[in-house]
């Protein structure tokens, strides 16, 4: 479990940081109340595991499933964040069992979390059975801009396309 924190805490720092510097400014906005769960531009889902982000509760991550068997991340804060916030999603994709790839809301989905918004997600990823298992993580940092330390983060349990999920 720890050397799963250590990589997705890797992809988040380093994946967001160098995805946001490309990134437009023009991300989603949404500056209302809290969205429902498993939101996705390209048709919404069921949670198939979820965390909050700690410490604080202050969001919750959702690893996310939709009827066409296809998974991705979606991060989701109580309140819009503050000025001087910023947060990240990742999908982990797991290929037989062994780390695959790792994306975040910047490659392929809504973007980073920016002040004033609640959520992001990731792009949908497929899963066939018995061959790929997917996770989610999050993690909220002290800068508009993904920079500095993180200050809440957590994962999901690691789920496959069909059967029940399991930590790691």
């Amino acid at each position: 479990m720890l050397v799963v924190q250590r990589v997705l805490g890797a992809l988040l720092l380093v994946g967001g940081a160098l995805v946001a510097a490309l990134s437009p400014a023009t991300a989603a906005s949404d500056t209302g109340a809290a969205a429902p769960n498993c939101q996705h531009s390209g048709g919404n889902g069921k949670p198939r595991s979820a965390a909050y982000l700690l410490p604080g509760k202050t969001g919750s991550i959702q690893l996310c499933k939709d009827d066409r068997n296809r998974f991705w991340a979606y991060v989701i804060f109580y309140r819009p964040l503050r000025s001087n916030r910023s947060a990240q999603a990742v999908i982990v994709t797991y290929k037989n069992g062994s780390w695959w790839s790792g994306d975040t809301c910047d490659q392929g989905g809504n973007g980073y979390v920016r002040p004033g918004q609640t959520r992001c997600w990731t792009k949908k990823i497929s899963g066939k059975k018995g061959i790929y298992s997917f996770s989610a993580g999050a993690e909220l940092y002290n800068t508009p801009n993904l920079g500095g330390s993180g200050i809440a983060r957590n994962f999901t349990l690691r789920c496959p396309a069909v059967g029940n999920c399991s930590p790691d």
